[in-house]
């Protein structure tokens, strides 16, 4: 736009009058500005001397080192471009690259001075927050590369199916974009199990993980290499668009090497404008940087790499390493809000300034020799003040004008830029319509939400894009927006695509309003809601089928509850039924099988006696074998008394002193048999709540065995014990040095009338350790033994906790 200045007449006669003035001051104005002009560049050479002095002498050059985040890939295609093309030595610098790896930290080095470049993601972003000196140079990933890369077949969709997954995730890389996806979709991180990154998806591929942080252009082509179909997640779907591969340097660096480090900064960025020109030969570049070749990589995966890329950077949207201040300021929002990082100033001073170019200051020095040629012409013009007033004051006012008019134009043209920029790049749709619809802007994300191009929504009422079914209620919205009542609302809507599919929406909506407050544009901030809105239903139906499940499974155990208590009341009565039937076969059996048995054995006595010398020897051993088996037979029926009263007797529970019972139990079977010689051994104060009788029949048996199988040890030994295990449990011990037993029959040993030795060896009748098992069972215990032949054997039990003290 042009500005055309018309100088009134009495201003132009008195330019006539003064001609002469002007042409005598014309030497006196070039020579002013010829001082200033030489001023100007002398001031601007330390500037201009330190960016050239590097390329005056070889030997002058800045030895720099950039720290990379990774191992070589199109990923840094930009600096190695710069490297290989001569850009950093144009700019008098050798810069060394240092590739990445899982044991180095970028950011570690770079503060550390071991690098005075690095690359970095969001967590650069927190760490500035937490207080650490660095400067974001340049954001070569306008959306970040990280995803979350699983199996297609592990049905990992969304940020929630990852609740209890294992998740590998390195802490420096990607981990903090992660987290601010789960926390924005309300998921405690810590309902994901993340484990150390291993840099492999045969981890994936084995099913050691399920899910891994990976980049979208590299991990998920290898996956596929591999026969396995990938699926990703990417943060910008839930709401979480951070930058990516962000250069940074330090404050110190900065401050002391103003110009090395701006002139490195513009060889990368020529670098990478190279590289993304020229992907086929800077491919070829990298495959000849030591170690790409020898991990596999191939010109194919580069360049698929390289274009995969673009989609990320938008070098033909936006300047690449285009930085905004506001999304860098909505990051550091959204990662205070979600305690990720602390809430401080910080971050003024987080994006790089570049120094003042050589041009700049050549105008200041332009506009001090204009200064000076108005002190000369003030000086000149002293025989014609009033003349030169008149004239200096009129062209001030002109002069002003035109200035104004000139910044205006220019501000207005950076705000626009500013305003397509924003549009063009942002991750949301974002459209202006004026009060009655008519669109007035759209970037590409809403023309990709409604499916129409950009040209197709000119002259079309927006409005009409609202599904039918939302048109009331949102209209009433706007117009309470319109009416004044709110300057802003949020609202969940439908639209209507080109293709006639409806589109979840969430859109907020707010009104810019004119100096004198009429409404005049209309700007909707909007993000595709539809896989979410279509999860939250399928949430809300397995809800509902859970519901009716559970009422299913509810009424089903009542049910099986009812039944279960019919049942419990028929096996009741069964066994009140056995019981009694047991009591009445228990009396039988002491008074109507015991009365032969004594008629036989006392007949067999007095028959011996008797007929003692017309017996031979033969009737004698006949009458001796009758008696025998009768004497067997009375402590079988004993034996199954006992057991009887031990499975049908009420448990009396009181304090018991097992060392008192178990010296007892020993001093009678001493004084039956006092030639013998046993050591006996039993521990003091072991105390237990049970039933005495059954505890003292039980004891009866064990040691009565113990006493009865070391009959043939010539140095017998018997004791009793207890020990304490690591759960705190106590068991008790029966041990002695007897017979023992086969281990292999072990598991007859506690069964009726099972017996490990013959009665020719040891007698019994088969039935004490039965008794013993059924004691200790109905006291909450268990009991086993462990035993070998010739060595003895050793029985442990234990007693439930409510019957030890």
């Amino acid at each position: 736009m042009c500005c055309s200045v018309h100088l009134s007449s009495p201003v132009a006669a008195l330019r006539r009058s003064s001609t002469w003035l002007w042409r005598r001051c014309a030497l006196a104005f070039l020579l002013v500005v010829s001082l200033g002009a030489v001023g100007t560049l002398g001031s601007s050479a330390a500037w201009g001397a330190q960016a050239g002095a590097a390329s005056a002498s070889g030997s002058a050059a800045e030895n720099l080192t950039l720290q990379l985040k990774w191992l070589p890939q199109f990923q840094f295609a930009g600096y190695y471009a710069a490297q290989a093309k001569g850009f950093y030595q144009q700019e008098g610098l050798n810069v060394t690259i240092v590739p990445g790896s899982k044991d180095i930290s970028p950011l570690a080095t770079l503060l550390a001075g071991n690098a005075q470049f690095s690359v970095g993601d969001s967590d650069l972003l927190v760490a500035r927050l937490q207080g650490q000196p660095i400067v974001a140079m340049a954001a070569v990933f306008q959306h970040s590369p990280y995803v979350i890369l699983s199996r297609d077949d592990s049905n990992i969709r969304s940020p929630r199916d990852l609740v209890g997954k294992r998740v590998m995730m390195a802490s420096t890389q990607g981990e903090i974009q992660l987290r601010a996806m789960l926390k924005r979709e309300s998921i405690d991180p810590a309902q994901v199990k993340i484990l150390p990154q291993s840099w492999s998806v045969d981890d994936l591929v084995a099913r050691r993980v399920d899910a891994m942080s990976a980049y979208a252009t590299v991990e998920p082509h290898q996956l596929l290499a591999r026969g396995v179909a990938p699926a990703t997640l990417r943060s910008s779907d839930f709401g979480v668009d951070f930058y990516g591969d962000i250069l940074v340097t330090t404050e110190e660096q900065l401050a002391q090497q103003p110009v090395t480090s701006a002139a490195f900064l513009r060889a990368s960025l020529k670098g990478w404008n190279y590289a993304l020109k020229h992907p086929v030969e800077v491919a070829d570049l990298i495959l000849k940087v030591d170690g790409v070749a020898r991990r596999g990589v191939t010109r194919d995966m580069l360049l698929r790499e390289a274009e995969e890329m673009r989609t990320l950077i938008l070098p033909d949207v936006v300047d690449i390493g285009h930085m905004s201040a506001r999304r860098f300021q909505t990051m550091a929002d959204m990662l205070i809000s979600q305690g990720l990082a602390p809430s401080t100033e910080k971050l003024t001073g987080w994006l790089y300034a570049p120094p003042l170019h050589l041009s700049a200051q050549l105008m200041r020095g332009l506009a001090a020799a204009g200064a000076g040629f108005v002190l000369v012409v003030a000086l000149v013009l002293v025989w014609n003040r009033q003349i030169q007033r008149r004239v200096a004051v009129k062209t001030r006012e002109l002069q002003a004008e035109v200035s104004h008019r000139s910044a205006v134009q220019a501000q207005l043209r950076l705000s626009q830029e500013l305003v397509q920029r924003l549009f063009g790049t942002a991750a949301s749709g974002l459209v202006m319509n004026t009060p009655d619809g008519q669109l007035v802007m759209a970037n590409p994300a809403y023309c990709a939400i409604v499916g129409y191009r950009l040209d197709e929504l000119q002259g079309m009422d927006t409005r009409a894009l609202t599904h039918p079914d939302d048109v009331a209620r949102y209209s009433e919205l706007r117009q309470n927006m319109l009416d004044g009542v709110v300057d802003t609302f949020t609202d969940e809507k439908r639209l209507v695509k080109k293709s006639g599919d409806p589109v979840w929406i969430q859109t907020t909506v707010s009104l810019v309003r004119a100096l004198d407050g009429s409404p005049i544009y209309v700007i909707a901030v909007m993000e595709d809601i539809t896989r979410r809105r279509a999860m939250q239903a399928q949430l809300r139906q397995s809800e509902m089928q859970r519901d009716a499940d559970r009422q299913k499974a509810q009424a089903h155990v009542v049910q099986l509850n009812t039944q279960l208590e019919a049942r419990v009341r028929q096996r009741t009565a069964e066994l009140e039924t056995v019981n009694r039937e047991l009591e009445a076969f228990s009396y039988s059996v002491s008074h109507d099988l015991r009365a032969p048995l004594t008629t036989i054995d006392g007949f067999a006595h007095l028959l011996g006696r008797a007929e003692a010398d017309r017996m031979g020897d033969k009737g004698k051993q006949y009458l001796l074998r009758i008696r025998a088996a009768a004497k067997d037979m009375g402590e079988l029926i004993d034996g199954l008394l006992a057991l009887a009263r031990v499975s049908s007797n009420p448990l009396v529970l009181a304090e018991v002193d097992l060392t008192a019972l178990a010296s007892q139990v020993m001093q009678a079977v001493q004084e039956r048999e006092p030639q013998r010689a046993v050591h006996v051994e039993i521990e003091g104060d072991l105390v237990v709540n049970g039933d005495r009788l059954l505890l003292a029949t039980a004891l009866q048996n064990l040691l009565g065995n113990a006493w009865k199988f070391t009959g043939k040890t010539p140095a017998a030994a018997i004791s009793l014990s207890r020990h304490i295990t690591a759960t705190g449990e106590p068991v008790y011990c029966v041990k002695d040095n007897g017979a023992g037993f086969d281990m292999t029959t072990a598991n007859r040993l506690f069964g009726t009338f099972e017996r490990l030795h013959t009665s020719d060896e040891f007698a019994g009748t088969g039935v004490g350790l039965s008794i013993v098992k059924r004691v200790i069972e109905r006291h909450g215990g268990r009991i086993w033994a462990e035993a070998r032949m010739g060595h003895g054997a050793a029985f442990y039990f234990t007693l439930a906790p409510a019957a030890t003290t």
